[in-house]
């Protein structure tokens, strides 16, 4: 048992944005319930449509500051940490930001 000596590495996407606050965000690809991708869906403002994110598969619907709005996923989105220094925006990977679930029962 143990570790594997060596893990392949799996391209991941992340969303980088600014929520509705101007708060700068980084949120991973994948939806939380099911790892399946996720789509941006700029907003229409002659239609008050707003911006969201999209699982592709079931259909969770998550805003821009990665709130679940609406679908089948309990969860809020998982994010990365990230600071914004001299106007660039650095992102730790290794500090995932688990995303709430409202959904759940306590």
């Amino acid at each position: 048992m143990g570790c594997p000596s060596s893990s392949d590495l799996v391209p991941v996407t992340v969303f980088l944005l600014r929520d509705e606050t101007g708060q700068p965000r980084a949120f991973i690809g994948e939806d939380p319930r099911n790892g399946c991708a996720l789509e941006w869906v700029p907003g229409r403002a002659e239609q008050q449509q707003r911006a969201v994110f999209h699982d592709l598969c079931h259909g969770s619907i998550y805003d821009r500051q990665g709130l679940l709005v609406g679908g089948p996923s309990p969860w809020n989105l998982n994010g990365l940490a990230i600071e914004v220094r001299e106007g660039k925006a650095y992102i730790d990977p290794k500090i995932i930001v688990t995303g709430d679930c409202p959904g759940c029962r306590r």
